[in-house]
């Protein structure tokens, strides 16, 4: 196992820990979120960070956005 992936793992415990999710209900929502950030661009460690922090995917992808290029994702999510 990669450390990519005993981090998600320990986000996925966290959060079915902390919520109503089941474990892998958990690990398929960090997997999917962490897998779509990448897709657009961003590094894994991105991806954990703004999962970590809230963000919801549509907010990376409006970062990601010709339109949107250059305002911090703090802007956008507000």
């Amino acid at each position: 196992m990669t450390s990519n992936e005993e981090e998600v793992k320990a986000v996925a415990v966290e959060l079915a820990t902390h919520s109503p999710y089941s474990f892998v209900d958990a690990l398929g929502y960090v997997t999917g979120y962490t897998h779509q950030a990448m897709c657009l661009g961003y590094t894994f460690e991105q991806a954990m960070k703004y999962f970590d922090e809230g963000a919801p995917i549509e907010v990376l992808i409006l970062g990601k956005s010709q339109r949107f290029r250059g305002e911090s994702l703090e802007q956008l999510s507000t």
